[in-house]
C-alpha cells in the first residue's frame, strides 16, 4: 500500500517496464493519487471543451500525443522516470492542462450559443 521502508538495490531487483508497475512497487498505491488527479482534471476540462464545440485540430493532436505518452508510452517504458523525455512529456500535459482548462472555463458567448439573433430587426412596438 505505502511502499518499501528501504531503497532496493537495482542490480538485484531491476526495474519493472511500465511506469505505473515500477511507481506502484517502489512507492505504493498512493502515490498514484496525483496522476489520477491530474488525468481527472484533464479529462474533465476535455470533455468541456470538446462539448461547447472548441476543439480545434491542434488541441485535439496534443490531446492525442499527451493521451499517447502517458497511457501506450508509459505503459510499456518508464518514460516518466527518464530526465529528458519525462521532462518534455509532463511539458506538454502542462500545455494541454492550461490550453483546456482556460478554454473550459470560457463563458459561453453568443456566437457559440446555437439559434441566437445576433441583430435582430427592430420591431414595429419599438419604432
Amino acid at each position: 500500500m505505502f511502499g518499501h521502508t528501504t531503497r532496493l538495490d537495482r542490480n538485484v531487483f531491476p526495474s519493472a517496464h511500465n511506469y505505473y508497475l515500477d511507481l506502484i512497487y517502489n512507492f505504493g498505491v498512493v502515490s498514484l493519487n496525483p496522476f489520477l488527479y491530474l488525468l481527472a482534471i484533464t479529462f474533465r476540462d476535455a470533455w468541456r471543451v470538446a462539448n461547447r464545440g472548441r476543439l480545434n485540430p491542434n488541441l485535439l493532436m496534443l490531446i492525442v500525443i499527451v493521451g499517447y505518452f502517458e497511457f501506450v508510452d508509459n505503459s510499456l517504458k518508464v518514460g516518466f522516470r527518464q530526465p529528458y523525455p519525462g521532462m518534455i512529456m509532463f511539458f506538454m500535459w502542462g500545455v494541454l492542462l492550461i490550453q483546456i482548462s482556460t478554454l473550459s472555463k470560457q463563458p459561453e458567448t453568443i456566437e457559440t450559443i446555437p439559434n441566437a439573433e445576433l441583430n435582430p430587426e427592430p420591431k414595429q412596438d419599438d419604432l
